[in-house]
């Protein structure tokens, strides 16, 4: 049998995890807040697209009476209501998380708060003193507080996405309206 297609028989390794490992984790972390911040610039910048091309266009959009100055009319409030909570949703997923979910004690070497209420000298020998398995401990709690920061931002983020996804099906019911109205279709008698 080839080598290839051999299973793999290897035990699985006793060796428990590492600092280096849960660097790793905290980088995958990071990575993840990089592009929920990407994705947030784009969502802000369609939705503000929408709501100011509405608030520039909204004149030439209304008919002057009729079931469509209503409806167009209350289209637009709408889209545009949506529109801010979108990016209300997204100023959410990008705001900065400047405190821990649980104060670290003793004081962290690791967590950027705490280590700046440190003064330089401090700090130096705070981390000096630290040993192996105190330092394993802090950098376990940080990975634990940079997940539920990620977690918390993928939920603005979908909460964001989801009221972009709705915007456009009321940007379809506007374009309706307006196509409706510009071919003269009657949907209500007044």
């Amino acid at each position: 049998m080839s080598k290839d297609c051999k299973s793999n028989t290897e035990e699985p390794s006793d060796e428990k995890p590492s600092k280096s490992d849960l660097w790793d984790i905290i980088k995958r972390y990071d990575s993840y807040i990089a592009t929920i911040n990407f994705k947030s610039g784009l969502i802000t910048t369609f939705n503000f697209g929408v709501f100011a091309g509405l608030l520039v266009k909204a004149p030439e959009l209304l008919p002057n009476s009729g079931f469509y100055l209503w409806a167009i009319s209350i289209s637009l409030v709408v889209i545009a209501l949506f529109s801010m909570l979108s990016i209300l949703f997204v100023m959410d997923s990008i705001k900065p998380k400047l405190d821990s979910s649980k104060k670290p004690s003793p004081s962290s070497v690791i967590f950027f708060s705490s280590v700046a209420e440190f003064d330089r000298e401090d700090y130096i020998n705070k981390f000096k003193n630290t040993d192996a398995d105190a330092f394993l401990e802090d950098i376990s709690g940080q990975v634990h507080e940079v997940a539920g920061i990620t977690k918390s931002k993928f939920n603005s983020l979908d909460r964001a996405t989801t009221t972009t996804k709705a915007n456009l099906f009321l940007l379809l019911i506007l374009f309706i309206l307006i196509v409706s109205d510009t071919l003269g279709i009657t949907l209500c008698q007044s």
